[in-house]
């Protein structure tokens, strides 16, 4: 009889420090499951990204992330609150391939100079893509450079627009620089050998593009007046 109290206690007993034992393990580590919001500041906490959406998989929170442009998914133990997944789903484009739209330039464009925008054209000018806007007022007329990328004005570039009685004749018009005349005038600007010379035209104006190499390596292109020979911008290369 004493035996079998004995056996009963000792199983009891068992039971009892079963129970305390989930009791403090309740206390010290916490049986209930996390939230979304929880488990969304803490991945945000984590990774300093933006949290797009959260859905629920099964004992997961499954949530989309951005961070520098890239878009992540991650998984959350509810229970735990451990990451269990970290994955990219998609990657953001880079940034050199990014550019403005016309109509995106045309605003830039509409608050950095007066008159009607004649017309927008996107060049490609060793490796690199620049916008070219034609701004027409009653007596001026303005072509503005911006960088595809980000719409920064680059340079502008404006003419008065002549009256009928002193506009050149053909034949005036026909006289332009040579490439020897135009080479001369940007080897005085920029000391260094002579790369390549393009005659270009937009909308009735033209130009020569010198491209001239220095002894430290620089290049630099300079943009002149095909007509008067004005020299009208000097891009270094980076």
């Amino acid at each position: 009889m004493n035996r079998s109290i004995k056996v009963i206690g000792a199983v009891l007993g068992i039971i009892l420090l079963i129970l305390v034992g989930w009791q403090l393990r309740g206390i010290f580590f916490g049986t209930d499951p996390i939230t979304k919001a929880e488990a969304s500041e803490m991945v945000k906490a984590q990774y300093k990204g933006e949290v797009l959406t959260v859905s629920e998989d099964k004992d997961m929170f499954v949530m989309t992330m951005e961070l520098d442009d890239n878009q992540y998914e991650v998984k959350v133990n509810q229970e735990t609150g451990e990451i269990a997944n970290l994955v990219r789903i998609s990657k953001g484009k880079d940034k050199t391939e990014q550019k403005l739209s016309e109509k995106e330039i045309r605003e830039i464009v509409r608050e950095n100079q007066q008159g009607d925008i004649k017309s927008v054209e996107e060049k490609q000018e060793k490796g690199q893509s620049f916008y070219y806007a034609v701004v027409q007022s009653e007596t001026e007329k303005t072509i503005v450079k911006l960088e595809s990328a980000t719409g920064k004005v680059i340079d502008k570039v404006t003419e008065k627009i002549p009256d009928k009685e002193t506009m050149p004749t053909p034949q005036e018009q026909a006289k332009k620089l040579t490439e020897k005349e135009a080479t001369k005038i940007a080897l005085q600007k920029v000391q260094g050998k002579l790369d390549d010379v393009e005659l270009e035209e937009l909308n009735g104006v033209s130009y020569y593009l010198v491209e001239i190499e220095r002894e430290d390596e620089q290049e630099a292109t300079v943009q002149i007046n095909s007509i008067s020979g004005e020299v009208i911008s000097i891009v270094w290369d980076e």
